[in-house]
């Protein structure tokens, strides 16, 4: 009887386990989805900065959230934007930096996880030989030091170690 007991909790246990990573991987998507749709209609350039200011609220408001994803999911989400709408890069450079600049708790670290992800990233390419996909890396670590989210010096040296 007692064995049975302990069967039936640890399944219970396996079950919440299983539904966690099943809500974790649905937030991720809807994550993504929203970070994808960002700027997809835009009439004029005051509809832009409103809905990149949209945006950077929204993804503040979601880390804060308890039971919010781990800031590396976020992480994950604009860095696969960025590097599959590369067309975009520069609305998510500049997400990157407003976050940063206006949400310091939460903007500083995602710059600096975004930033290192990216160049982790870059380097893993570079040993596998895949130039476009690298080229996408140095256009959105071009648009983050644009934005300020990403010193100019240190992308410049990260250029001159690539001659």
């Amino acid at each position: 009887r007692g064995e049975a007991r302990r069967g039936e909790a640890r399944r219970r246990e396996w079950m919440d386990v299983e539904r966690a990573r099943a809500d974790g991987e649905r937030e991720q998507k809807r994550v993504t989805a929203h970070l994808a749709r960002v700027a997809d209609e835009v009439a004029n350039p005051d509809d832009l900065e409103r809905q990149i200011r949209a945006a950077a609220a929204a993804l503040a408001a979601d880390a804060a959230r308890p039971g919010a994803l781990p800031l590396d999911a976020f992480v994950l989400a604009l860095m696969r934007c960025s590097l599959e709408l590369a067309h975009k890069a520069p609305i998510y450079g500049t997400l990157a930096a407003l976050l940063a600049a206006k949400h310091e708790r939460f903007g500083a670290r995602f710059a600096e996880k975004l930033v290192s992800a990216l160049l982790g990233t870059f380097q893993n390419l570079v040993r596998d030989g895949a130039a476009p996909r690298c080229a996408r890396v140095l256009r959105i670590l071009g648009e983050l030091a644009n934005a300020r989210a990403l010193a100019a010096d240190s992308l410049a040296r990260l250029l001159r170690q690539l001659l």
